[in-house]
């Protein structure tokens, strides 16, 4: 999964317009319409771009917040059933080793015993993970080498009698949770990348005002 916590796309420094919107509306309107020589429509125009576009980015911040908050709310719960989601596959794991293991007896098939070699082989990598303490790094571990290798032997081994059908739907809801957090994630990096050329869009209409503007 991507880290979106880096993506800053507002930086006051190279939007300054804190002079403008100080500026009272008539006395704008005075400034750049009634003082200003050219054509009513023109001036108009450019005039109501300004006066959008400082709206616009003054509100920005104001924007992002509510959209991370909101987007944030979202993922927090996802991934909370996630975790609970991802308990359940680990209680089902470990049961079906420790049951593998109390009756040697009874004489397993071949494809049963790489069945529980697999499963044993993940466990122990997601148990390896946990010792990560980067929790970006554990997410994307935890989806490489321990999802998409249980997703993998599940599909290989469901229609075999003793794959349990309790791991095959843990192992599908946990799946699920995952991929939801994905998309998530991918609608917070491209509603902030919307934001941010809406952003470049009222700056450049700006700068394209105040050069309309400028004295001859």
């Amino acid at each position: 999964m991507k880290n979106i916590k880096n993506l800053n796309i507002f930086n006051e420094a190279n939007y300054p317009i804190d002079n403008i919107s100080k500026i009272n509306h008539a006395d704008l309107f005075k400034a750049l319409i009634s003082n200003k020589k050219g054509p009513t429509q023109g001036k108009t125009e450019f005039f109501q771009n300004i006066q959008s576009s400082v709206g616009f980015i003054s509100s920005i911040p104001k924007i992002i917040d509510a959209a991370n908050q909101e987007i944030d709310r979202q993922i927090e719960g996802i991934l909370k059933d996630f975790k609970n989601a991802q308990d359940s596959v680990i209680e089902d794991i470990n049961e079906l080793i420790s049951a593998s293991h109390e009756d040697n007896s009874i004489v397993k098939t071949n494809e049963e015993i790489k069945f529980i070699t697999n499963i044993t082989s993940t466990a122990k990598a997601r148990q390896e993970i946990a010792s990560n303490k980067l929790e970006n790094q554990k997410l994307n571990d935890i989806h490489i080498r321990f999802i998409l290798p249980l997703v993998k032997t599940i599909e290989n081994y469901a229609n075999y009698n003793f794959t349990p059908n309790t791991l095959i739907t843990s192992v599908s809801v946990m799946a699920s949770y995952y991929y939801k957090l994905e998309v998530f994630s991918e609608t917070k990096i491209e509603h902030l990348t919307n934001i941010a050329s809406r952003l470049t869009k009222a700056y450049k209409e700006i700068k394209d005002a105040s050069e309309y503007f400028k004295p001859l």
